[in-house]
């Protein structure tokens, strides 16, 4: 199964627990990605007015990836949006945003190339955004 819940990939017969006071179509609606289907039956017929069904897509991708938040991640940002990089969203997620500023910094440090968040490049960003690592 692709969703997961507390870490723990969540059965077919756990999602239909779950959401059982949904009915049925809305876990069958899950099952199948069909972000358009559910949103329209839990949201009503306008909501693609609010791009429910691309919120739901952008999140799933976002957690099935592997990505989960982080504050190391998120103190890199701030630093990084501080500094005049442009990260994205402040969300602690090293997404393709994030990796652009992380790389675009390390060629202004004169560090090595590249768009891993690691030790060095973190302690660079704390010294120059003057935050505590």
């Amino acid at each position: 199964m692709d969703f997961v819940g507390k870490g723990q990939p969540l059965t077919r017969k756990g999602m239909i627990a779950a959401l059982g006071h949904m009915g049925l179509s809305h876990v069958d609606k899950l099952l199948k990605k069909d972000w358009a289907g559910f949103a329209k039956i839990y949201n009503g017929k306008d909501y693609w007015m609010n791009r429910y069904d691309i919120k739901l897509n952008e999140q799933f991708q976002r957690f099935s990836s592997g990505s989960l938040a982080s504050l190391e991640v998120r103190a890199a940002q701030s630093a990084l949006l501080f500094l005049g990089f442009c990260p994205g969203k402040i969300d602690g997620v090293l997404g393709p945003r994030t990796r652009g500023a992380i790389k675009n910094f390390r060629i202004s440090a004169c560090l090595p190339d590249g768009d891993e968040l690691d030790g060095q490049t973190y302690a660079a960003l704390c010294e120059k955004a003057s935050i505590d690592p």
